[in-house]
């Protein structure tokens, strides 16, 4: 019996406070709702909640299957201060504008959000910074704030582990780019449309990142070859016109399916899978064969100071693709100086 009693008391200490962190408050959840959209502007919003319904009603409301907030999704015309949400079930958090919504003041750190998986915030550009580095949030694992104009760095992700998404494109982030040696899970990086500066780096620790984007930033100096990012599958670094120097052959980048390389203006009309895409640039030196990419199936190079001509093996998926198209490709960009290419 005393046995017995012991094994209930342990289980009340081992799983009673959990069980309590994890009972759904619904009136608790539905008074946070109000006050989101009393401060956000939702009298304004097109599609208005209607408080007389039930949650599961409400415009970008989802619920759990015991009726706590599990995601908010709005797409609307937001206005006024960001709260610090209490939504302890909440596992995603989209906050897409209308055009240029008017939310000003800082975002919060979100410290009542511990079940946060996913945070995307865009088209606000009277936010101010900095940016948290949400180290209340360890099972986020996309955070996407774009279209904000945020000025600064990027903060300290570190206590992120499971992050494997991260955008922070269109903004007015500046200075060198960070490594994120402390982020191993991130599979996909968009810096675009910033002000980054000095070298591209490496992210030598960043073994399963799948899709790097540092496009239409101010890098300079060489290409490195990312040697350790085995499975890369889409590079783009277009739009930074003081990169200089050869182009790497990138053999360590079996995965590869589309490569942008390339100047300040992009000439490029669409984007297909398998693409290498090189455009007016100042990198020079002869155009690797690229035959250590099996994935690779099509080639455009354009206004690059490249010398030629530029040989690549008749067994590559490439070279049918080439050959195939190359008419094609004299027509579609006829307009401008293409390097010269054959097949061997």
């Amino acid at each position: 019996m005393k046995k017995l009693a012991h094994l209930i008391v342990l289980s009340f200490l081992v799983f009673g406070p959990a069980a309590q962190a994890q009972t759904c408050n619904r009136q608790q959840d539905s008074l946070a709702l109000v006050g989101f959209y009393n401060a956000m502007g939702g009298p304004g919003w097109n599609i208005q909640w209607n408080f007389a319904q039930p949650m599961n009603t409400w415009f970008g409301v989802v619920l759990t299957p015991a009726g706590c907030v599990k995601s908010l999704d709005i797409f609307a015309s937001l206005t006024g201060v960001l709260p610090n949400l209490q939504l302890p079930f909440l596992e995603k958090l989209s906050l897409n504008s209308v055009g240029l919504s008017n939310l000003t003041g800082s975002i919060p750190n979100f410290t009542g959000l511990a079940n946060l998986q996913e945070f995307s915030l865009s088209g606000n550009d009277s936010l101010t910074g900095p940016i948290p580095n949400f180290s209340h949030l360890p099972k986020l694992s996309k955070l996407e704030l774009s279209l904000i104009n945020f000025p600064g760095s990027i903060p300290d992700f570190s206590e992120l582990p499971q992050l494997k998404t991260l955008i922070f494109n269109n903004n007015d982030l500046q200075g060198p780019l960070p490594d994120f040696q402390n982020m191993p899970s991130l599979e996909e990086l968009d810096l675009s449309n910033n002000h980054f500066s000095g070298p591209p780096v490496e992210f030598s620790n960043l073994p399963v990142l799948k899709k790097l984007i540092l496009a239409r930033n101010k890098l300079s100096g060489a290409i490195p070859d990312f040697q350790t990012l085995e499975n890369l599958e889409v590079l783009n670094l277009s739009g930074n016109p003081d990169l200089e120097g050869s182009i790497p052959d990138f053999q360590h980048l079996p995965k590869l399916k589309e490569l942008y390389l390339g100047g300040s203006r992009d000439l490029i009309f669409f984007i297909v899978v398998n693409i290498i895409v090189v455009t007016q640039s100042e990198l020079n030196g002869t155009i690797p064969d690229f035959s250590k990419l099996p994935q690779l199936e099509r080639l455009y190079i354009e206004y690059v100071k490249c010398t030629g001509p530029f040989r690549i093996s008749p067994t590559s998926r490439i070279s049918k693709t080439l050959t195939s198209q190359a008419g094609i490709c004299r027509d579609l960009f006829r307009i401008f100086p293409i390097c010269p290419y054959s097949t061997s």
